[in-house]
């Protein structure tokens, strides 16, 4: 239903859609004001809060794991916050998926763009590592009209097809292409080798191939996806996140660039980092 409602009239490929092909429902979803959008948004929430039991005992199960001081009200608090934000993601990402560049770029903030044009200054390629914080599905639009040139995004396919296309013609609409997991390797090499910039979702990993790290002092295990790409291709890493400022406004956060040490035990350089000292 809502592929049908809101599809994106445009190309799936990278060609950006022209900024006057909407049709009156997309323009009426393109003119919903931000404290409108934030209100709906919450509302959309907390149904989901209310009405869908499994996920409500998932979040709140991990709100108690990650904050063990927390009373019982707290984590409730909490969760019901973390269901009102994802409510606003949904219909932030519907709305982005029918607004133009400059529409985008009035919804966000950006911050440390010098660090990604001191990276790019290398010529080596450049390699985003994102966390599933805030909104990446607006951040990334974001990145791609603001600096104007293409990022190259690795993704994990929806299950539902209508879904999975709305989405991808969402993703690849201002000009970034999209590959997915399986295999994305030879793309994100083209792109690196290029000088171009490519990035991935670090927070997400199958046990039996990640690294053991700790996290909120537990053990636990991360991809080492980014980290063995990086050192293979001698290619600076940028920490990016698209945080909620308190307006509603999302900011996208560049990090200072990094190198990976390299030392000739490779399980051990895959934890290992240092800063990038760049000169001009």
């Amino acid at each position: 239903i809502v592929y049908k409602v809101f599809s994106v009239t445009g190309p799936s490929t990278t060609t950006p859609v022209p900024n006057t092909d909407r049709g009156w429902l997309q323009n009426l979803l393109a003119r919903l004001p931000l404290p409108l959008l934030r209100n709906a948004g919450a509302l959309v929430g907390m149904v989901w809060y209310t009405f869908h039991r499994t996920h409500r005992k998932t979040v709140q199960r991990n709100m108690a794991f990650a904050f063990p001081q927390w009373d019982k009200a707290q984590v409730h608090r909490m969760s019901r916050k973390a269901f009102r934000h994802f409510g606003l993601n949904v219909l932030e990402t519907l709305q982005v998926s029918v607004l133009t560049c400059p529409e985008i770029i009035a919804r966000c903030r950006m911050k440390g763009s010098e660090n990604l044009m001191d990276a790019l200054a290398l010529n080596r390629g450049v390699f985003m590592v994102v966390a599933h914080l805030g909104n990446w599905e607006v951040g990334m639009p974001m990145m791609t009209c603001y600096f104007n040139r293409p990022f190259l995004g690795v993704a994990k396919k929806f299950k539902n097809p209508y879904l999975d296309r709305w989405i991808h013609q969402m993703r690849t609409r201002q000009g970034s292409p999209v590959v997915y997991k399986k295999g994305a390797m030879p793309s994100m090499t083209k792109t690196l080798k290029q000088g171009g910039i490519t990035g991935v979702h670090i927070d997400i990993s199958r046990q039996e191939d990640g690294i053991d790290i700790e996290f909120f002092g537990y053990r636990a295990t991360a991809t080492p996806a980014a980290a063995l790409i990086a050192l293979r291709h001698k290619c600076p890493v940028l920490p990016v996140n698209f945080l909620r400022d308190p307006d509603g406004k999302i900011a996208v956060h560049i990090g200072k660039p990094f190198e990976l040490v390299r030392t000739k035990k490779l399980r051990e350089d895959l934890h290992l980092a240092e800063p990038l000292e760049i000169h001009a």
